[in-house]
């Protein structure tokens, strides 16, 4: 939780930043591919995080990797500042709330869209349609499929929960019809 709490200041000020220098998308494109070289030699992650290996000599590494891969001034800096602080763990959580500032700053919102089987484009696109006019914002689809869904769609978007799916339709009917003052 605390991890949290750090992650996101630090996701705070490098949107600042962003905003001042290349741009947040821009920005988080090169967070995301740093993380992903990252996970992708966790030998290198290993020993930019360890604290028995020298401070200047993890900056030396970082500065090696910049060079090859070409991470801009601000990226660099971050990271270093990252080894400095014995941050370089929380890197992971610092993309990730990265992410969500930017989208919100961007007016975006992520919609998962939860379904039995893969629907056609059509279906996502007029679903994201429909919820851009109902909540004025950019949405980002993230398709599931769920095999419990029976039929129809559940729409996720922050704490919101649209079910359209057959198992709640049938459910509501379930309770109309025991509710119903007539029976």
């Amino acid at each position: 939780m605390i991890q949290d709490l750090v992650a996101k200041r630090y996701a705070r000020a490098l949107i600042e930043l962003a905003e001042e220098s290349q741009g947040i998308d821009t920005l988080g494109t090169e967070l995301k591919n740093v993380l992903k070289l990252f996970n992708d030699n966790k030998e290198l992650s290993f020993v930019l995080s360890t604290k028995g290996v020298a401070v200047v000599s993890r900056i030396n590494i970082l500065e090696k990797i910049a060079a090859k891969v070409s991470l801009s001034q601000v990226v660099l800096n971050f990271l270093k500042l990252l080894v400095r602080k014995g941050r370089v763990d929380i890197f992971e959580n610092i993309v990730a709330q990265y992410a969500i500032l930017a989208d919100q700053r961007q007016g975006r919102q992520k919609m998962q869209v939860m379904s039995a089987v893969e629907l056609a484009e059509s279906v996502y696109s007029d679903l994201a349609a429909h919820f851009e006019n109902k909540l004025s914002k950019k949405m980002i689809i993230e398709k599931r499929i769920e095999p419990d869904v029976l039929g129809g769609v559940c729409v996720r978007i922050g704490d919101q929960v649209f079910d359209y799916t057959l198992a709640s339709q049938i459910k509501n009917m379930k309770s109309a019809v025991l509710n119903d003052p007539v029976n």
